[in-house]
Formats: C-alpha cells, structure tokens, sequence
C-alpha cells in the first residue's frame, strides 16, 4: 500500500550512510516515512577525523555523489537521502561554518519541492555542525536519539560534550538505547528521558535465500556459530580466537564489512569471514546459524552499546551468546532465559555448546515473542504518543 504524505517533515542528522549496516537510523526513519512523514536522511557528517580505514567509505561517498541528482537519491516515496560531500573537519571553526552553509543550502533544495507546514529535527549525530543547522532552523520539535557514548569516539571530546549538552537541554525529547544512558539524560531533564530500542518486523527468512548464503552452508561443517555485523575494533578477536581453536569441529561464520585492520583477521580452517551481505539477506544466515554470538570487547563505548543484532537474532529464535556487556547483563537479569553471557574463552565456548543442543520449542518462541514485543512501528507509537503530551504541556 502506498503511503500517505502529510505536511510535517523530518531532517535527520544521521551517524551512519544509508546504505551502510541497516541500524536503527535506517529502520526509524523508513517507518516513519511510511507514516507520511517527508523524511531527509542526512549521512553521517562525521564525529572525528579522517583516517585510512574510511577512504572506502569516501569513494562511496563520491561515488553516491555523481550517481546521484546533486546528492540527493529518493530511495522511496516520502524518504530522501542526503550524500552531503563537506569539509572533514568537525570541530574546525571556519570548516563548520562553512558546512553549515553548504547543509542549509541543501535542505532549501529539498524544501523547495515540497508542501510542510511543520519540521521535526531527528538527532544522531551531536556535533557542533548539526547544532548549528539545528539553531538556524528553528523546528517545531526536535528529538535527540543518542545510540551510544560518542565520547569515545571524538577526536576532541570536550568540544562534543558541550555540543550533546546544548542539545539535550533543547531537545522535546530525549531517546536513549538503553539504562546506561538513561542516567545521564535524568541528571539534565528527566521528563524529557525515554528508552528506546526496537528491530523491523520485516526482518524473516521467509522467501528464497540467496545463492551465496546457499553454496557457504553447503560447503562448511556443521553446527555453525555465526555472527553478523561490522568487523570493527569493538570486536573481540582474542576470544574468537582462542574460542575457535577450543572449538575446532565447529564452524564460525561472521558476515559483515571489515572496518578495521586486515592484520586483526583470524586465519583458520573453521573461520569464515564471508564480507558484506544486503540487510534482506542476514535473516537467510541467520536462519543457518545454529547459534548466534555478540563477541565484543568491553570498553568504555561498549559499556552503553545495545546491540541491535540482538533483537534481529531473536526476531529468527536462535540461541545467543554473547560477552558482558553492560546493557545485556541488564537485559539477562529481566529475562535469563533469551541470553547467555560468558567472560573467559572456555566460558564462551561451553555456552556456545549449550546453544547448539537447544532444541526447546518453547524457548524458540520465547525470543521470537520478546522480540515481536519490540517492533519500530510499537515503539514509534509509544513515542510520537510522549513527543504530544510533551508539546501540550
């Protein structure tokens, strides 16, 4: 069914490419798109410096540019994607100022074409840029999802944590993922703290699979523990490591785009790093996996990550093991029966064990029904409904 379109909009200052790993900036802004909301994804406009690893990512970007009509592609009706190419200086005065200018004039452009009476500023990326823009337009509603502690990933931390500031003061509402950052939003406005973290309904294995997820499952040992996701340097190499070499008779398989050193990868007989696949292709691996893993190391951003995997592996029923993340030890002490967490490799590798042999029917659907409970469009409800009382008062 066609979507309506109405007259609000929406900017949003996103963290991630759209076309990159489909998270929950994608997922939000699709729904709400369908909704009838004219929606204005803007790509990452960045949070640190340029690094080796990202020119990738700046062909992308390029390449996107030129594919596209002036940096704006229509992905569907109601939803537009910016490939803004800026300065990549986010804490350079004269860099930012000048972005500013070329971002406004940007989203004049997207205006022009269409009928809004009403602009809502949606906020992942909370750098001084995006305050800039956001104070010069002057929306009627601005919601601040924070996804993580982004800190820990500037370049110049002091400057981004007065940026977050201003922004959580001027935000109607304030989006966290989890209980980590709930903390920090209560000590600002606690009326305006909400907790938020949800997986698209449309994420199944039903229809035909892939002919590349095919042939790997044709060609690996079984039982299979698999992950998907980025290969960052969150990632716990180490424990895979030593958990593989534990584990020789069972395959890991882990699908996503490498975004740190080729010299971290594991070069096993029974690991397989198989690259990127498209978002409607992971439930088709996942569908595979006979147990599914969030290997992270714990660090200080780690502390405050919820994994978005882990509502997409439930969404399928499959088992998880995953390390001690702070938001999962939380999530575990609600509901021990849909995560197992370990520490140590042998602890690790015992749960993956346990994973495999679990055939329980009921626990199955368990997952499947939590994970049902935590669709976009349910929580989407519960806060558009909060942004209106918020706005009445």
């Amino acid at each position: 069914m066609t979507p309506r379109t109405n007259k609000t909009a929406i900017v949003c200052f996103s963290t991630i490419e759209w076309k990159s790993l489909y998270q929950t900036p994608q997922a939000v802004m699709t729904e709400m798109a369908n909704r009838g909301y004219q929606v204005l994804y803007i790509e990452t406009t960045g949070v640190r410096g340029v690094r080796p690893l990202d020119a990738k990512r700046i062909v992308d970007r390029v390449k996107n540019w030129i594919n596209s009509s002036f940096g704006f592609r229509e992905i569907e009706q109601n939803l537009v994607v910016l490939h803004a190419i800026l300065l990549p200086f986010p804490y350079h005065p004269l860099a930012v100022q000048i972005n500013k200018m070329l971002l406004l004039m940007f989203i004049k452009l997207w205006s022009l074409s269409r009928k809004m009476d009403t602009l809502i500023a949606w906020v992942y990326l909370p750098t001084p840029l995006t305050l800039k823009v956001i104070e010069y337009l002057s929306p009627k509603s601005m919601i601040y999802q924070r996804l993580a502690d982004f800190y820990c990933l500037a370049d110049q931390p002091d400057q981004l944590y007065g940026t977050e500031d201003k922004l959580m003061k001027k935000a109607d509402i304030v989006v966290v993922q989890g209980k980590g950052l709930l903390a920090d939003q209560l000590e600002h406005r606690p009326e305006t703290a909400f907790v938020l973290n949800g997986v698209s309904p449309q994420f199944s294995s039903s229809g035909e699979a892939p002919v590349s997820c095919l042939e790997l499952f044709s060609e690996i040992r079984r039982p299979v523990a698999g992950y998907i996701g980025a290969i960052h340097e969150y990632f716990d190499f180490d424990l895979i490591d030593e958990v593989s070499t534990i584990l020789q008779d069972i395959s890991f398989v882990f699908v996503g785009p490498r975004l740190c050193s080729a010299k971290n990868m594991i070069q096993k007989p029974n690991v397989y790093f198989v690259g990127e696949r498209q978002w409607h292709e992971l439930a088709h691996y996942i569908e595979r996996f006979d147990v599914c893993l969030v290997p992270y190391r714990k660090t200080k951003y780690t502390e405050s990550v919820v994994p978005s995997k882990v509502l997409e592996y439930m969404m399928i029923g499959k088992p998880i093991v995953a390390t001690k993340l702070n938001e999962l030890v939380y999530m575990q002490s609600k509901n021990s029966h849909l995560i197992t967490l370990a520490n140590t490799p042998r602890e690790f590798a015992r749960a993956i064990l346990s994973g495999i042999v679990d055939k329980d029917i009921r626990s199955r659907e368990s997952r499947i029904n939590f994970a049902m409970s935590h669709t976009w469009p349910q929580k989407l409800d519960l806060l558009l409904t909060k942004l209106s009382e918020l706005k009445e008062v």
